[in-house]
């Protein structure tokens, strides 16, 4: 039997709800009918993987002994029993007649421990996304909920299979474990970090106000209270968006809400964190009405810059920055909202009447709306009534060294394409994945030719040629990236991260890579690597290698762009890290000694003038009398 299937067995910890209660969690996935992968949590920490197949489990994350903390022979007897426990569920469950498709089965199984006092334990089983049977077992006594289909002796029957395992075997043996990595990880559960939280103001283009955001990054653990309030007010949920608490590459969290703001909003927004790293509630304040303190601090900024390294420097961060602000991504141009019929230009400040024509626009809604209807009464399932379903049309047209290209249409349906059309140079090609019939696959094939011939090509191919002159300024921006070699420690491996990064680049295309001692560094080492894009419209992209702190590697980072004459090559040297960082030292001190001389000096110069000038006034001194006694 040529079967996919994908098992997943976990051993959960959803939330932890108090800084004393802890669960253990883990993770398996059956990969294929006789082996299946695992991992193991502690909270929010991986401690360990299991693999069925060599039948050996590794610890994750820990340098100290934990041959103490797995029984062998739990571990072979766990993995025994879920194997069994699949292999039965997917004969029961599978349908007869199945033969290729996937099936999924979940469980999900977990124990606890709060403030010392032992928790339950629960296991919940699940096939192909709905769950089937719910098992409790706590303080003697075992409860369950059973949605399957089996027959009353065949419940009774796994019923008191399952309460004498959990009671007997996974019970004890869940607890057991958990108590043992308690102790072993103690460092790592005991880990407090305390949050950076910054609010920020950020002008918003497209509605001409400003985005408010309340920022709380590099806290652990993760449960974190973030609130915004107006004039000390919480603002309601509905008008917030984010919220979502977001893992870091160094273990620790992020979180952040947002709130859209008019340009005449002078409200007082606050930013108020409460976190188990943080003895009270910390506060940061955006006063619209105290304006003056925002600049005493942007110019008490460029005196501290002005003071240490230049009035020219200055200037020169100041025409990067110019040079780097221009307009958005050029790539959305227009939306389109087929209820309001109406289109708007976007990204561009120009007029932009003469490259669409209102009728071309009116024709292509009538034509994907009527598209979308047909496909949809063709393709939904004649008893599927409430699910949604989702279409999907892309369309393009090229264009190389002034020389037509083809044009080409996908349609798909649910994620999966099922017709893909072609037309350039007067021949049209195909290729069809739908259940049609021969005589329908005729009669649409002719009607999709004939609208791509006449009128989608050339429509598509003049929009194109407008929009290359009025978006040329966009097309042929360029904007040089910023490299940076950066080494962090990590605390959890004592090691380092090196990160290659690039930013603030224009176009998009751009090859960065990590190399070791002149070699490059392997694609299985390095994480990281896409690309991302930032708000002004430029791009960045990072690349990150876990190295130990024995290494004394020579790491390049290389960049080539569209904007540089040559690749661009920063290098991390760890034979010259000790002068560089003595020499940094070294520049640091003769700088505060440089002001804090120049200070000394503008003191004593100023003490002996005012000393001067007292003299000059002074009272003259008694004169003195002498007397003669005969």
């Amino acid at each position: 039997m040529n079967t996919a299937c994908a098992f997943v067995l976990f051993l959960l910890l959803l939330v932890s709800v108090s800084a004393g209660s802890h669960t253990l969690t883990g993770l398996a996935t059956y990969i294929r009918e006789n082996a299946f992968s695992a991992s193991l949590m502690l909270d929010d920490i991986t401690v360990g993987y299991y693999d069925s197949e060599t039948k050996i489990y590794v610890a994750r994350g820990n340098t100290t002994n934990e041959d103490d903390v797995i029984d062998p022979n739990i571990v072979r007897t766990v993995d025994e029993n879920v194997l069994n426990h699949f292999q039965k569920i997917s004969r029961r469950l599978r349908p007869v007649n199945e033969t290729e498709s996937y099936e999924v089965h979940q469980v999900v199984t977990f124990c606890e421990q709060s403030d010392n006092n032992l928790g339950q334990i629960t296991t919940k089983t699940a096939y192909q996304g709905s769950t089937f049977d719910e098992l409790h077992f706590f303080d003697g006594k075992f409860t369950y909920q059973l949605f399957s289909n089996y027959t009353e002796p065949e419940k009774i029957r796994n019923l008191e299979r399952s309460k004498s395992r959990l009671e007997n075997f996974y019970y004890p043996a869940c607890i057991k474990m958990l108590k043992n990595y308690l102790k072993t990880r103690e460092t790592q559960l005991n880990r407090k970090v305390k949050p950076l939280v910054r609010l920020i103001q950020k002008a918003n283009s497209d509605s001409g106000g400003s985005r408010v955001s309340c920022l709380s990054s590099g806290f652990y653990p993760r449960h974190i209270n973030l609130t915004l309030f107006r004039d000390g007010q919480p603002v309601s949920d509905h008008e917030i968006t984010g919220g979502d608490r977001l893992p870091n590459a160094d273990g620790t969290y992020q979180m952040r809400k947002s709130l859209e703001i008019s340009a005449a909003d002078k409200h007082k927004y606050t930013c108020s964190v409460t976190h188990l790293s943080l003895d009270n509630t910390l506060d940061n304040t955006l006063d619209f009405s105290e304006p003056f303190k925002s600049v005493i601090l942007s110019v008490l900024i460029v005196l501290a810059l002005v003071l240490v390294f230049g009035t020219g420097v200055v200037i020169y961060i100041y025409i990067r920055r110019k040079r780097r602000a221009a307009p958005k991504e050029h790539v959305e141009t227009w939306y389109y909202d087929s209820e309001t019929k109406i289109y708007v230009a976007r990204g561009n400040t120009t007029n932009e009447e003469d490259v669409i024509d209102p009728s071309t626009i009116k024709d292509v809604g009538e034509n994907v709306l009527n598209h979308f209807i047909e496909r949809s009464r063709r393709l939904r399932p004649v008893n599927e009534t409430e699910s949604y379903v989702v279409h999907q049309v892309v369309t393009f047209c090229e264009q190389s060294d002034n020389n037509l290209g083809q044009i080409t249409t996908k349609t798909a349906y649910q994620g999966s394409t099922f017709d893909e059309l072609h037309f350039f140079d007067g021949k049209f090609t195909y290729q069809l994945f739908s259940n049609y019939t021969g005589p329908e696959k005729i009669r649409n094939l002719e009607r999709s030719k004939s609208r791509l011939e006449n009128f989608y090509y050339p429509a598509c191919i003049k929009m194109l040629k407008n929009y290359l002159k009025t978006r040329e300024t966009q097309l042929n921006r360029k904007v040089k990236p910023l490299v940076r070699l950066i080494q962090k420690a990590n605390s959890d491996s004592g090691g380092s991260r090196v990160s290659c990064l690039a930013s603030g680049f224009y176009p998009r295309h751009i090859n960065l890579t990590l190399f070791r001692d002149g070699q490059p560094v392997s694609d299985h080492e390095i994480t990281g690597g896409d690309l991302l894009p930032n708000a002004d419209g430029t791009y960045q992209m990072r690349k990150s290698l876990e190295i130990s702190a024995a290494d004394k590697h020579k790491y390049t980072c290389s960049v080539t762009h569209l904007t540089l004459d040559n690749t661009l090559d920063v290098t991390l040297d760890f034979s010259e890290s000790k002068n560089q960082s003595v020499i940094l030292s070294v520049l640091i001190v003769l700088a505060l000694v440089l002001v804090f001389g120049t200070g000394v000096i503008i003191y004593i110069r100023r003490k002996r003038r005012a000393d001067s000038s007292r003299s000059d006034y002074s009272a003259a001194p008694p004169e003195e009398h002498t007397e003669t006694t005969a």
